[in-house]
């Protein structure tokens, strides 16, 4: 599930600007915002839905598995979970402004994802 969380906000940064490209360039050709306004826009109204579902998860299998019971790792444990997601989804609202195209886009996660991947495992 963590590393579900993590690439699925990756695929929902890239996939989200595409879509909204005519809107995104129409607005910045008029001078309504810059890019970076939209950007934080963007992530503070969609921390909600990137962060109920990894937390939820997390509160149930960490003291099912009999993990450390300290509240102090649990809240560690909690705050990495959160904070990767948190970066993956702006990693991905990134590649997702360098490419408008689709078929790049699908690429670019990917590779991203599966370096991703193969740094968790070597962590482990």
């Amino acid at each position: 599930m963590y590393i579900h969380s993590i690439s699925n906000a990756l695929y929902t940064g890239i996939l989200s600007l595409p879509s909204e490209r005519l809107v995104i360039s129409k607005d910045r050709d008029s001078g309504l915002y810059r890019m970076s306004s939209y950007f934080l826009a963007k992530t503070v109204a969609e921390i909600p839905l990137l962060l109920i579902l990894p937390t939820i998860w997390l509160i149930i299998s960490y003291w099912m598995a009999g993990m450390n019971p300290n509240g102090l790792a649990f809240i560690g444990m909690l705050g990495v979970q959160l904070l990767s997601v948190l970066g993956m989804e702006s990693i991905g609202l990134l590649v997702g402004k360098k490419f408008f195209h689709s078929f790049k886009i699908i690429l670019y996660y990917g590779v991203f994802n599966l370096i991703f991947i193969l740094i968790f495992i070597l962590v482990l």
